[in-house]
This record gives C-alpha cells, structure tokens and sequence, in this order.
C-alpha cells in the first residue's frame, strides 16, 4: 500500500497463522483517507461507479506488486465499524494428510503430512467429539500473555477423500488460539497410530496441562480455509 499512496496505511488480518500455514482465505481490512483513494483511481474519483473502480483498480495494482503466493481475490467498501479480526464469528482450517503409499503424490510434499501407517480415522472422530462446545484449551496451546485459552470449538472431523487420495480434517471454531489447531492435530495422529485411546484426547483437555506429547503437528499440512462474518 505503501507504493501505491506513498504513506504508510496499517492493515489488519483476520487472524495469525503459524510460520509455514498456508491460506485459502484471508481477510483484512484497512482504513483509506479520501487523498488516498484519489491517488488510486485517478480522474475516476469523479465517476458515479468511482467505488468499484477503486476496488478493481486496487486489486489489480496489489496482485501486481504481490508475490506469486499471495493473491487478492476481492475488494470492497465495508462499514466503518468492520474490523476484520473482531468482527468475524468463526474461522475454519483444514489438515491435510497423505498416508496411501499408493497414491502418495509428489506434488503435495509442500502442502499435506505424509505419514507412513494407517490411521483410525473413526477412532480420531470419537476422540474430537468430547471437544465440541466452549472450553478452556490450555493443554493444546501455546500460551500467550493476558489471552484467554477459552475458545468455542463448533466443528471437527476426519474424513478420507477419494477425489485427491487426502485424509481431511476440518476444524471450526469462533476463534484459534497459538499452536492450537496443529495440537489437536497432532494429538488426534497418536490416536489414529494406536499409541493412544481415544479418551486421552478429553483426559488431556480436563488436565489443562501443556505435555510434550501434545506437540504441534507439522505447519505445512495446515490451511486457514474461510473465515465467517
């Protein structure tokens, strides 16, 4: 934005994700004076449509300066009361897991956990559904200063697609604390190897305790894949 108006505009996202988190939705908003928007569509400014030539003009002129990785999708004017974090009712992430040698797909390596056994995908549902409704999720957190640990988990479940070959794992709540989508992760992979029961995964919760076994599953199966308004 900065090369495009020439001062310094702050921007805020919906939510952080870990260092290596992919995203197929993010939302971000930012607050725009009436010079910057001038600066931005020129002579349009005086145009009865000036408002969707802003928006197609900025668009254009970001995915121009953007990294091949990153792209806008859309722009457009909000309330002034939006906030893009604040304002938002739940977000929802996705994991993906290779584990069909036969199926293994190279072109994935960047974008899903291989792992190399077979997962009790039912017993990883029984374990989660415990899960479901407010808690406090210290034991699959990171903690950070002055946060609540207390999260509204909605949604979770394990299933196979046949379509890409890809355990899924989706994963809605109001909102994600540090580290704590890959925990539950993480924790749910040790119940679909066997090395744990599936009520280990509540017995963890109610312990409110952090455990080296509660680990983060690796960043790069992990997507941020929409966020509800």
């Amino acid at each position: 934005m900065f090369q495009i108006t020439g001062q310094p505009i702050a921007i805020f996202c919906a939510g952080r994700t870990d260092a290596g988190v992919h995203a197929f939705e993010q939302v971000a908003h930012l607050d725009l004076e009436s010079l910057n928007i001038k600066k931005i569509v020129g002579r349009n400014f005086l145009e009865n449509d000036w408002e969707k030539t802003l928006s197609f003009i900025l668009r254009y002129k970001l995915n121009c300066l953007l990294p091949d990785d990153i792209v806008i999708k859309k722009i457009c004017l909000v309330n002034l009361d939006f906030d893009a974090r604040r304002s938002a009712i739940s977000r929802t992430y996705k994991y993906y897991i290779s584990n069909n040698i036969a199926e293994r797909q190279a072109s994935y390596s960047r974008y899903c956990l291989w792992v190399n056994e077979e997962l009790k995908i039912d017993f990883m549902n029984e374990s989660v559904q415990p899960l479901i409704g407010q808690h406090d999720f210290i034991s699959f957190i990171k903690p950070r200063l002055k946060q609540t640990t207390i999260r509204d988990l909605h949604f979770f479940q394990f299933e196979y697609n046949k379509k890409t070959s890809l355990i899924e794992a989706t994963i809605k709540a109001n909102a994600f604390a540090h580290n704590m989508v890959r925990c539950l992760v993480g924790a749910c992979l040790l119940i679909g190897k066997g090395k744990r029961q599936p009520h280990w995964l509540l017995e963890s919760l109610l312990a409110k305790k952090r455990k080296a076994s509660l680990g983060p599953a690796p960043a790069k199966g992990l997507f941020l894949h929409a966020v509800e308004y």
